[in-house]
């Protein structure tokens, strides 16, 4: 049989539950203050943003401009070098594209890595702005190799 709970007791539980949703209010709060996504590839695209100056909504757009185009290539790109992202998980976080489109843009990637030096230091900076300016939170930054780690773990020596 058990026995049941006095009140003294639930109090007590409620004031726990209450401390602990109060801790993690925080943590989400500073894991927001950092305004990065999640995802390594919106990672990849917040980090074109900064190598180019283009708006992050303008490279998810569906505006098919040059500037723009190459620029979503390198995020296919480096999204394949550093992450495990599928074609579609890259698509998904490339504007909603379909992993056809993703392919093609790999093509093209090909492409121009092996006739324009300009789009293989562009696919490198964004790899290289994606690993060290991660921000951790509460505003520590992560050390490159951490954060390589971090947005590629299959290439972890485990």
């Amino acid at each position: 049989m058990t026995r049941a709970a006095s009140p003294v007791d639930l109090i007590a539980e409620v004031s726990h539950l209450k401390m602990r949703m109060d801790a993690a209010e925080r943590d989400l709060a500073a894991v927001r203050a950092c305004q990065l996504p999640v995802n390594p590839v919106e990672r990849l695209v917040v980090a074109a943003s900064k190598v180019t100056g283009q708006a992050p909504r303008d490279i998810t757009s569906h505006r098919r401009s040059q500037r723009l185009s190459r620029t979503r290539w390198a995020v296919m790109r480096a999204a394949r070098q550093v992450t495990d992202a599928s074609l579609p998980e890259i698509g998904a976080a490339l504007g909603r594209r379909d992993r056809s489109t993703v392919r093609h843009g790999l093509d093209q990637a090909d492409v121009l890595s092996g006739c324009d030096a300009d789009f293989v230091d562009l696919c490198a900076a964004i790899v290289a702005a994606s690993t060290v300016e991660l921000p951790m939170p509460f505003g520590s930054p992560v050390p490159a190799g951490l954060a390589a780690e971090l947005l590629n773990p299959s290439q972890r020596g485990d």
